[in-house]
């Protein structure tokens, strides 16, 4: 049995994808858990969602992030103006760990020793 096949053959992002989630999460989710008192959130993605993950971790509101069957490699794969590298750079300045869970078909960037433990140091669980 090949997997997901979503995760596999992952649909091509069209470039506003990152804008408006960046906009979503920027005018609408943030000020709605600020207003309600939410002081720190955890945010969880499977497969493509761990590029919403990263990203979103990049926000001193986010604590950590959890990303199961991991695939923002290939996600970034699709944008001419970003690498993989460029995803955890914030997330160690806003100091947020992340969990990685891959499944047997993920890459090595995604376990122990990957590009992901050597960029996010400690904040890799």
């Amino acid at each position: 049995m090949s997997g997901d096949p979503l995760c596999e053959n992952p649909p091509s992002p069209s470039p506003p994808l990152l804008p408006l989630t960046q906009s979503d999460w920027e005018d609408r989710i943030v000020p709605f858990l600020e207003s309600s008192g939410v002081t720190s959130v955890g945010v969880v993605g499977n497969c493509v969602g761990s590029y919403i993950v990263l990203h979103a971790s990049a926000y001193p509101l986010v604590r950590c992030g959890f990303s199961t069957h991991p695939s923002h490699a290939e996600v970034v794969a699709y944008y001419d103006d970003e690498a993989e590298e460029d995803l955890y750079p914030p997330v160690v300045e806003n100091g947020a760990p992340q969990y990685f869970g891959p499944s047997l078909e993920e890459g090595d960037n995604y376990r122990p020793g990957g590009l992901a433990e050597e960029m996010l140091g400690d904040l890799v669980q």
